[in-house]
């Protein structure tokens, strides 16, 4: 993974009408010879663009004393980019897994894979994804969001990304 050329956003909404986006900074990880990509989320560099935010996001949400990073594990089947050197882009289907506060959640994501040169590829979501944070057993951390910002926030956040790897 280049680090630096990659991105993941999630967008919340608060008091019913309000979007804010914030980002992660420290992403790592890579794909193997047979399509294995695993990635991993520094959670305690969540950027929302306000340090206050960051700091009731890494400790009161995320607990990152306990749960340090979020991991990511899919395979990318060859098959699925035999015609990526002609075509250059291929929009496909990746099952998934997120790890967040050790509970595993499995799904699926439409993607494009697009061959940027011969030495690298970027792999990039089509959609938005929903994150329910009931599922990570994140409700506590979200009601304590909410206490601390005299805010409502949804349940459920949306996720994009935009990875590049050499």
């Amino acid at each position: 993974l280049d680090p630096a050329a990659s991105q993941i956003n999630v967008q919340s909404i608060k008091d019913s009408d309000f979007a804010e986006v914030s980002r992660f900074t420290q992403l790592s990880g890579g794909i193997d010879q047979d399509g294995l990509a695993q990635l991993r989320i520094t959670l305690d560099s969540i950027d929302t663009g306000l340090d206050i935010r960051n700091v009731r996001m890494r400790f009161l949400f995320f607990e990152t004393f306990d749960y340090p990073e979020a991991s990511i594990v899919t395979l990318i089947a060859p098959e699925q980019l035999k015609d990526l050197n002609k075509d250059k882009r291929a929009e496909i289907e990746l099952p998934y897994t997120l790890n967040l506060r050790g509970i595993s959640r499995s799904a699926k994501a439409r993607v494009f894979v697009s061959l940027i040169d011969n030495d690298s590829v970027a792999v990039t979501s089509v959609l938005p994804m929903s994150v329910a944070v009931r599922d990570f057993g994140l409700l506590e951390g979200l009601a304590k969001l909410e206490d601390a910002a005299a805010v409502s926030i949804v349940p459920t956040g949306t996720v994009t990304f935009d990875f590049v790897f050499a």
